[in-house]
């Protein structure tokens, strides 16, 4: 094995011991010990190969992300035996390695980005998802005969890997053009779901950031002291100051109208006063603007629990002055 799948097999049997045997029933009636060996049987391996058909449809992608990683190395290099059993069943040699290759790389993409989704094994996620991208280097050397839907897939599922590992890779600049470049020529391929536009719309944000807020084709270099943050650019930043000024704008109705009602209520009389008016009325007038205003702005800060007592307060007000006004027009 590579020293990559051995450190993801490692991991995975550590982790969870059962695996062995959740493998052992993707390539049934062959077992996991026959692709572990380097001198593994050839019709064994072929054997287990063509027994992943059968349970193509089950539900594992920790387990179907080291099987392919398995049958990847296995299949790494041409040998005699191997085709020769391979031709027994009908089969090449290198169109198996990249039939091996293509689903591989789409069962480690799922491996990697589930692991990453489960928020505690990022490190593992994010070794998944580069082995996801080596593994298609065999595919994209043989793109040419390949049907249209797997180039969509293949370069769908390569243009996000790359993209998620960009997010925190010190230098985000080539995986972020590569993922890019995958994305793009996914869409031509068909490919017009929503979340394509979200991942390609993300690389080209954070390619801009990379140029607009530091003038050069480079990741921002931090100051002494400071902790960089790879991925982080500066229109992300313009984005969250974006927000914070429509939140601000938002509650700014709230406080010209909260300051107008305290001008109420201090004078006791309207702005603009055209006919006499009981200042008790204006008052309570007052008392209701600013009890509205100030539960709007309490719910536009989060602080529901404020606005539903100040929304009495105004409705009272509000009465208070209605009978003040009835009152007033007796006289």
């Amino acid at each position: 094995m590579s020293a990559v799948v051995q450190r993801l097999a490692s991991w995975t049997l550590d982790a969870e011991p059962e695996l062995a045997a959740r493998i052992g029933r993707l390539i049934h009636p062959y077992a996991l010990a026959d692709l572990l060996d380097d001198e593994a049987n050839a019709e064994a391996v072929v054997g287990a190969w063509t027994a992943t058909r059968e349970h193509r449809f089950v539900q594992d992608s920790l387990a179907w992300g080291l099987l392919f990683a398995l049958l990847r190395d296995a299949f790494a290099v041409e040998r005699a035996d191997l085709s020769e059993a391979l031709r027994a069943r009908r089969m090449n040699f290198p169109r198996t390695r990249l039939e091996i290759h293509l689903q591989g790389g789409a069962r480690l993409y799922e491996l990697g980005m589930d692991l990453l989704h489960e928020g505690t094994e990022m490190a593992a996620g994010r070794l998944v998802l580069q082995e996801a991208v080596a593994t298609y280097e065999l595919v994209e050397a043989n793109e040419a005969i390949l049907n249209e839907r797997q180039r969509l897939l293949f370069h769908g599922m390569r243009g996000v890997a790359r993209l998620v590992l960009a997010r925190q890779d010190a230098d985000p600049r080539p995986p972020l053009e590569a993922a890019s470049a995958d994305l793009e020529i996914a869409e031509q391929l068909g490919d017009r779901s929503a979340a394509h536009f979200v991942f390609l719309a993300e690389t080209y944000q954070r390619r801009y950031d990379l140029v607009a807020c530091h003038g050069v084709h480079r990741p921002p270099v931090p100051r002494a002291g400071q902790t960089a943050r790879p991925g982080v650019g500066c229109g992300w930043l313009r984005l969250a100051t974006t927000g914070a000024q429509m939140r601000l704008l938002a509650v700014l109705p709230s406080v010209v109208a909260g300051v107008l009602a305290l001008v109420l209520v201090a004078r006791g009389r309207p702005l603009v006063e055209r006919r006499p008016t009981d200042p008790r009325m204006v008052r309570a007038v007052g008392v209701t603007i600013l009890a509205v205003s100030l539960a709007s702005l309490a719910g536009s800060l989060g602080a529901w629990w404020l606005s539903v007592p100040l929304v009495v307060v105004g409705v009272v007000a509000l009465v208070v002055s209605l009978a003040f006004a009835a009152g007033f027009g007796r006289r």
